[in-house]
């Protein structure tokens, strides 16, 4: 709900009562991602809607887990930390102490 609330300002399907909410989750239906968020060149957003699109699997056995979200939001901020370093150093590697 946290990624919701970010990407669409607002609560998913406030507009709607929890019957019809329901049957329209079971049916596949979820919310959508506006295409100025889904297309942003931040990578943060584009983080976060890679997050949201694995958690959002209609069937549970092809959604992400815990874990699995955790691990991509990690390697992601491991590459991007990367990235930094090798910018500001110009791809130089430091060296370490006593060498």
């Amino acid at each position: 709900m946290v990624c919701e609330l970010y990407t669409l300002s607002e609560y998913p399907f406030a507009d709607r009562g929890t019957n019809t909410v329901t049957s329209m989750v079971i049916r596949g239906v979820r919310p959508g991602i506006p295409e100025e968020i889904r297309n942003s060149d931040d990578p943060i957003v584009q983080v976060l809607v890679k997050a949201i699109d694995m958690c959002l699997k209609q069937y549970p056995d092809d959604r992400a887990s815990a874990e699995e979200v955790r691990d991509m939001l990690r390697q992601t901020g491991q590459q991007s930390e990367n990235k930094a370093l090798n910018y500001i150093t110009g791809g130089v590697k430091p060296q370490q102490d006593g060498n």
